[in-house]
């Protein structure tokens, strides 16, 4: 049966609320630690640091638990890039002229209608199509993309200056030692690649993992994403915030633009010359109750952490965007009635 590659980007986009790098990296990541955390509390250390060693009958059960961490590193580092795939494209040149280098992707005439309509972007389905299976798959396509050595390029973002303007250092700045340190780091997320596939696809003996090989490669892993992210900003946005402060000014000017796009849209739909204009006002109205409710939900689940306030402007911003492409849609289907448009 053929697939429908237009359904299935559409499918993801609506199980993932925020799919962006960072989302990804912080939120996802952040409740992995959780997991990992609550795994390491059940290993007995003190009898066999490198295997399970656990002194109940639950050892096949936390077996099964440990297993867990390599898949849950890897689905993140695979939606990770997917994303930055999807971003750098959509960025348009010099990224997207670089994109028909990847791996020959062909267009039925669906995913082009679907690209038209804007139901999905060039590089949401580049990005869905790609391999990502392995740390060569994500090496391979970043090089492309950005027409570096990624890997190589990469390596200067595990060590981060403090006493310096320039936060990272540069290639020819990196010790013997520092290159060795960033392969180690490689070798890690290749583990980590490793049991992902092992523990997805074999039925493997859980009181035989190697605790010390999974927890390693795990960190490692996270080391890899952050040191991507840092590289991907400055290539992306050399200029970004680098405190609270600065992402809340740029987020609030981010904002009060599109909010005056929303308001724009909302006046032309509600003018006299539609005669829904008073049942649209009622629906906009329920949709601004919603909105307050769901940035009521944001606050409550930052609990007052020094981070409420960017989120609830990142929510304010998901949410505004989203129903300005509604209302866009909206006037392009001409479902609204306009007794006299000029």
């Amino acid at each position: 049966m053929k697939r429908d590659y237009v359904e299935e980007i559409l499918s993801k986009k609506e199980r993932t609320k925020y799919n962006e790098r960072d989302n990804i990296l912080y939120d996802r990541i952040r409740a992995l630690d959780s997991v990992v955390e609550h795994c390491y509390k059940i290993i007995d250390t003190t009898s066999d640091p490198l295997r399970i060693g656990i002194a109940s009958t639950n050892l096949k059960e936390n077996g099964e638990l440990h297993k867990y961490i390599p898949i849950g590193i890897i689905a993140c580092v695979e939606s990770y890039f997917r994303s930055t795939v999807k971003e750098l494209i959509d960025i348009g040149s010099p990224f997207s002229d670089k994109a028909s280098n990847l791996r020959e992707i062909k267009f039925d005439f669906t995913v082009v209608q679907a690209i038209e309509g804007r139901k999905v972007s060039v590089g949401d389905f580049l990005s869905h199509l790609i391999p990502m299976k392995s740390f060569d798959d994500i090496s391979s396509t970043l090089g492309v993309l950005t027409g570096k050595d990624f890997l190589n390029e990469l390596k200067p973002y595990f060590f981060e200056k403090s006493d310096e303007e320039k936060r990272f250092p540069s290639l020819d700045e990196l010790s013997k030692d520092m290159h060795t340190t960033v392969g180690k780091i490689y070798g890690g997320v290749k583990e980590a690649f490793r049991l992902r596939n092992i523990f997805c696809h074999e039925a493997s003996e859980p009181d035989i993992i190697n605790v010390s090989e999974i927890y390693h490669s795990y960190l490692c892993t996270k080391k890899f994403l952050e040191a991507a992210n840092e590289f991907l900003w400055d290539l992306i946005d050399p200029t970004r915030p680098q405190s609270n402060y600065e992402w809340s000014l740029r987020l609030s000017a981010k904002f009060e633009v599109l909010n005056s796009e929303l308001e724009y849209l909302v006046n032309k739909i509600s003018s006299p010359q539609n005669r829904l204009n008073q049942e649209f006002l009622e629906v906009q109205k329920a949709w601004e109750s919603y909105k307050e409710k769901r940035i009521e939900l944001v606050v409550k689940e930052w609990d007052g952490g020094s981070g409420t306030g960017l989120a609830m402007l990142g929510e304010e911003i998901y949410l505004t965007e989203q129903r300005i492409n509604e209302l866009k849609k909206e006037l392009e289907n001409e479902r609204y009635y306009f007794e006299d448009v000029e």
